[in-house]
């Protein structure tokens, strides 16, 4: 376990800073820059702004100045709103974004497993057609076209939810099912594979054989085994959930993340759009590892290399 921390923790170190090296380039490469689409400024002050955010300096020179404000835990300010660091956007922004996610995350977990189970069970009948047809097309649908059907559906025929907003849970309803509707759609297909191939071993046979109904052995028995491939999902997922909720949150107003890392490509904000992308790494470098950890509880025989 810990030889396994060590080296993920390593190539956590070597992931972040190739990630944020190319990323670092990137931005800078791109035509324009964080003042192009401003009014035009006298040359006096458009100087005296370059050096406040060190941009009169060379590349290599910024590129050296940055990861030493960052090892120091200094992700610098804002290009575009200038009151703000980017360590206070993203405090801001993270726990609606992260709000939002775990519930379409739940949300995915609850309606997927269920339906993958169902469809395992009764593989073959017109609830394993009907649910698996229904998981088609929650993966081909985009979240933006489930969210305008909705929206249409439940804010303006039947009035049973808000447009747009955030504060209340029930501002959550909506676009935690627009996002979730597609990982759930993922996750009862991965379930479905993987609790068939559960349900053909030699000890789900022997479990029948004592007697136990069909619901303890699916329980006891199946379900850990069967969660493997959807565990696996479920790393990648979260990233994907949270970067992919910056549609849903410019369609709801939801001032989240993703509305910061819109603006922030848009604007050619070097600094916030740098800061977002390392939330998002360390998000889902995290996750993966938790993952790979949570193999050893649900199938012991899983050793961590």
């Amino acid at each position: 376990m810990t030889a396994f921390l060590c080296k993920r923790l390593i190539w956590f170190v070597i992931t972040l800073w190739a990630v944020l090296t190319a990323t670092f380039f990137l931005v800078r490469a791109a035509p324009g820059g964080p003042y192009t689409r401003d009014r035009a400024m006298p040359p006096h002050v458009e100087e005296q702004w370059k050096a406040k955010y060190n941009l009169d300096d060379t590349v290599w020179q910024q590129y050296v100045d940055y990861f030493y404000n960052l090892a120091h835990l200094d992700f610098g300010m804002c290009f575009k709103m200038h009151d703000f660091t980017v360590f206070e956007v993203v405090a801001a922004g993270f726990p609606v974004s992260a709000s939002l996610g775990l519930m379409a995350l739940l949300f995915a977990i609850v309606l997927g497993v269920a339906a993958g189970i169902v469809s395992a069970v009764q593989r073959g009948g017109i609830w394993d057609l009907s649910l698996m047809t229904a998981a088609t097309f929650g993966i081909a649908v985009p979240s933006f076209v489930i969210a305008s059907v909705l929206i249409i559906l439940f804010v303006f025929t039947w009035p049973m939810f808000p447009a747009a907003g955030w504060g209340r849970p029930i501002n959550l309803v909506l676009p935690a099912f627009c996002l979730g509707a597609p990982y759930a759609a993922y996750i009862s297909r991965l379930m479905r594979t993987g609790m068939l191939e559960v349900l053909s071993q030699d000890y789900i046979r022997t479990a029948y054989a004592k007697g136990l109904s069909t619901p303890s052995v699916l329980r006891r028995h199946a379900l850990k085994g069967a969660m493997l491939p959807v565990v696996s999902f479920l790393g990648p997922a979260v990233a994907g959930i949270l970067t992919g909720s910056l549609v849903v949150e410019k369609i709801f107003a939801i001032p989240g993340l993703g509305v910061h890392l819109v603006n922030a490509a848009t604007q050619n904000d070097y600094t916030l759009m740098q800061g977002m992308v390392l939330v998002y790494t360390v998000l889902l470098f995290s996750m993966n590892t938790l993952v790979d950890l949570s193999y050893m509880y649900i199938d012991p025989r899983v050793e961590l290399e």
